[in-house]
């Protein structure tokens, strides 16, 4: 980390490429090794699939916010500094989106994987057959083929997971993260920490979601930089990559709370792919930035620690170390 008056910076790339290759390993482990378990009591073999995508998409969008980053794309083209550039950056609300999802699921798989699959597969039926009042009927287009061929493979995948939205005992619907938080399940120690993340600066990435006066108010100067006084617009773009740079770091530290949960409920051991080890070295890479350092401070210092979630131990330094005792 490099500081200056006023100013704190991080080498982004202690963090990025061991992340990325972390989320890629965890995701393989809960496709192929988390059925295989057998946790009691056994979740639907869905809640592995949904985790795997989870983590898929969460890499997607921290590959593309890493391209974003890099100085490598100004030599393609790609102008950091333009205000479609920082849009990329309300992704950050995806990723809280998809922690609060994680987190939700993990609290009691048996009853909300088939529940976060009932709520999925309502929402798409209902579209579907909304599309078939508006559109149905256009016979000489190709909307009736369309909709015949997206209820029968809406109806295989239902029937494939065992899922009848139709029955008085289909699971209630999926709450979003807002009415999470104002529920009673809202209010378990996982709740409380996730009530963080709609409060403060974390709020305005979901203004900029939104689009809302909020959203348009925090970012609207990077998309009009030709309304600016011409003096004004040399400093806008060392804004632009300052506030990319910041981010980048919360996004991964997001990241790196998804990925604890899941190494919190799996645990999985083996010296071919060291999950704990390496989710340490992430940790010790972006705690320096002061927003994730209050992350692992609220919940994942404790919850590593009462889950046996810990560094490997260097044996080479602890014989140099007795080593030197011995010769004193």
């Amino acid at each position: 980390m490099e500081t200056s008056p006023g100013r704190w910076s991080v080498d982004a790339s202690s963090f990025q490429e061991p992340t990325l290759s972390l989320i890629e390993s965890l995701a393989n482990k809960v496709h192929r090794e988390g059925p295989k378990l057998g946790l009691e009591p056994a979740p639907p073999i869905y809640f592995f699939a949904d985790l795997f995508v989870t983590l898929r998409q969460c890499r997607e969008i921290a590959m593309l916010l890493c391209f974003i980053n890099a100085d490598e794309g100004q030599t393609e083209g790609f102008d950091r500094t333009k205000g479609y550039a920082l849009q990329a950056l309300q992704l950050v609300r995806a990723l809280i989106d998809r922690l609060y999802n994680v987190c939700s699921l993990l609290e009691e798989p048996t009853s909300r994987a088939p529940r976060f699959r009932a709520s999925g597969y309502k929402k798409a039926n209902l579209a579907l057959e909304e599309d078939k009042c508006r559109y149905g009927h256009l016979t000489d287009t190709d909307w009736p083929r369309h909709l015949a061929v997206q209820a029968k493979l809406l109806q295989a995948s239902m029937d494939r997971d065992g899922i009848n939205i139709r029955s008085p005992q289909c699971p209630a619907t999926w709450l979003t993260l807002g009415r999470y938080l104002q529920s009673a399940e809202g209010k378990s120690e996982r709740g409380k920490f996730l009530n963080r993340f709609i409060q403060g600066f974390w709020r305005d990435y979901s203004g900029l979601s939104h689009g809302t006066f909020e959203g348009l108010f925090t970012w609207a100067f990077f998309s009009m930089p030709d309304v600016l006084p011409h003096d004004m617009r040399p400093e806008l773009t060392d804004t632009a990559l300052r506030t990319i740079a910041v981010h980048l770091g919360r996004a991964f530290g997001v990241i790196a709370c998804l990925l604890t949960e899941i190494q919190a409920y799996f645990h999985f051991e083996d010296d071919a792919t060291n999950i704990d080890d390496r989710l340490h070295r992430v940790w010790n890479a972006l705690v320096v930035i002061p927003e994730v350092r209050e992350m692992f401070n609220a919940r994942y210092r404790d919850l590593m620690e009462q889950k046996g979630i810990r560094p490997k131990l260097d044996l080479s330094k602890l014989r140099e170390s007795r080593s030197s005792t011995a010769l004193s």
